[in-house]
């Protein structure tokens, strides 16, 4: 993303309806609001049919729910109370880590909060303890020092504050924002 500190970045958001819900990954029943349940966005409507002679992405991206077909292009999300769906980032570039699925946007809309912090990038890097950690490389405001981010400098979605992210989350200064 090409966002920084100075504007204001909030995830994507809109309304569940009857032609997009979020359903849960493994039961495909729809997700709670107000729950903080994660789960993949699924959309209907005119979708097509299917992938060209690949039966098994076929099947994993276009479900039938309910009796009605859904297209899941991977995206995660929760429900807000008010049916709000919010945004966490594409399955495929969700971290897992120790058992827990960290998105990279998530962390690096928090990270921006940190008034050191001018911008950021988050991956996932191999780690022998939880397979994937997450690695975030900032870069500083001139003249501030972004080290000790912590729980009480960073505000993350919906007051969450998983064991994975409590676990991995260490500024790297990379650069200084001139």
């Amino acid at each position: 993303s090409a966002a920084t500190a100075d504007a204001e970045i909030k995830p994507a958001r809109f309304a569940v309806n009857d032609r997009v819900k979020v359903l849960d990954e493994r039961t495909d029943r729809e997700v709670r609001a107000g729950s903080d349940e994660v789960g993949m966005v699924g959309v209907t409507g005119p979708i097509p049919l299917g992938y060209y002679k690949d039966e098994e992405k076929t099947r994993a991206t276009f479900r039938l729910v309910d009796g009605v077909r859904y297209s899941i292009p991977g995206d995660y999300a929760t429900v807000d109370a008010d049916g709000t769906i919010c945004l966490l980032g594409r399955g495929s570039a969700c971290i897992n880590t120790g058992g827990e699925k960290v998105y990279p946007e998530e962390v690096e809309l928090a990270l921006r909060e940190h008034p050191g912090v001018f911008d950021c990038v988050v991956v996932g890097v191999p780690a022998v303890k939880w397979w994937r950690a997450v690695m975030p490389s900032t870069q500083r405001v001139a003249g501030r020092w972004a080290g000790g981010c912590s729980r009480g400098d960073v505000r993350w979605p919906g007051n969450r504050w998983p064991s994975a992210r409590r676990r991995a989350v260490s500024c790297t200064n990379s650069s200084t924002a001139s």
